[in-house]
This record gives C-alpha cells, structure tokens and sequence, in this order.
C-alpha cells in the first residue's frame, strides 16, 4: 500500500501553483497512490475527490462520494444546517469621507522610467469597505505601501485624512493617524526578523513611546 496525506497544502500557494499540484495529485492517483487530502477549500475538494468526509468538532459526521454532490450540500453537513447565503448583506450606515487620495504617482525604485502607480485617486467613507482588484504587478500593493508610507522609492501626491491633508512619509506617521497595514506578503514585510516575537508584537506601541 501507498498512501499519500495532504494537510492544507495549497494554503501558502498561488493559483497557478495550486492548479500543478492538483495535477499532480491526480498523477499519483493514475499510478495507483491512495491520497487523503484535507482542506477546507471545498472546489479543490470536488475537483480531486472521489468520496469526502465530514468531521465537525471533531465528530465524524459522514461519508459521501463527491460526484453529484453541490458545495452547499457539503457545507450543509459541514454546519449542520442550510446556509442560504454564503455572504450576507448586512445595512449599515455609512459616514463622511475620512480617507481621500489624490493622484498618487510611483516610479520603480530603481528605474525612475518605469511607473509602478499612475495618477490613482479614490476616496473611502466611515464604515465603507472599499476593494482594490489587480493583477499581480498592477500597482495594487506599491499603491497601499505609498499611502502607508512603506513605499522605498519615489512617488508623489496628496493624502487628506478626515479632510486634513496628511504628511506622511515613514509607517510611524501612517500610525499616528490610524493608518494600518497588513501587507501581502507577511514573512517579508510584515516583521522585523532579526527582532524577537516579543519586540515585533509590540512594535507599533513602542512608535509612541
């Protein structure tokens, strides 16, 4: 016997990179390797499966073959009821403008021919979620770094938090004003590496000390 467990491999990949190892996978499964693959990311499920389980806090809660079964039937057995709306809008009031950015231009840290942002401009509302859609290399994250003030090379325009044009240049001004950033890529630009845990969960608070 051959067998093969997965435990949330695609968690850390991209696309392009999850779509090859389902290849692969089912590869290994044309070559007679049995393959236990757990995930939580139900269309990968139903791609590669033949039969799935449920467990639900920690109880088994049954086997079922995977063709012909919808994603919410096995999100039924997953919450135990039915789930009519994955998303669900919820009303809520939105406010005054508190976020207004301005022709924001970047250039390439280190080719100042080459713009990563071209004139970008938008404003955001309390209690509005704003999304910001782009392909990789489109700007999206050098956009957010230069509000931020993360930004490493040049770039240019006006930022107005709660109608007062901000300056901010440096993470630590960002902060002043509220502005916080989870960036894309955690490991790189998320921590200071050469800092403990400790030191770099208390980092934004010791801006202010």
């Amino acid at each position: 016997m051959r067998l093969l467990i997965l435990d949330e491999p695609t968690a850390s990949l991209t696309e392009t990179e999850t779509a090859i190892l389902l290849n692969l996978i089912k590869d290994l499964q044309a070559h007679n390797i049995a393959c236990v693959y757990i995930s939580h990311k139900l269309n990968e499920v139903k791609a590669i499966s033949d039969n799935f389980c449920v467990i639900r806090d920690g109880e088994y809660i049954g086997t079922r073959p995977a063709k012909g079964m919808s994603e919410d039937d096995i999100i039924t057995m997953m919450v135990s009821r039915e789930i009519t709306s994955l998303y669900p809008h919820e009303p809520h009031d939105i406010g005054e403008e508190i976020l207004r950015v301005e022709n924001i231009t970047a250039w390439h840290p280190t080719n100042t021919h080459i713009k990563r942002v071209d004139n970008a401009s938008f404003s955001l509302k309390r209690g509005e979620i704003l999304g910001v859609a782009g392909l990789v290399g489109s700007g999206r994250t050098e956009m957010a770094q230069c509000i931020f003030g993360s930004y490493l090379g040049k770039y240019q325009g006006d930022i107005y938090v709660e109608g007062q044009k901000g300056q901010i240049k440096n993470c630590a001004q960002a902060i002043e004003k509220n502005i916080v950033m989870v960036p894309e890529d955690r490991k790189k630009h998320g921590i200071v590496p050469i800092m403990g845990v400790g030191k770099n969960i208390t980092l934004a608070a010791l801006l202010f000390r």
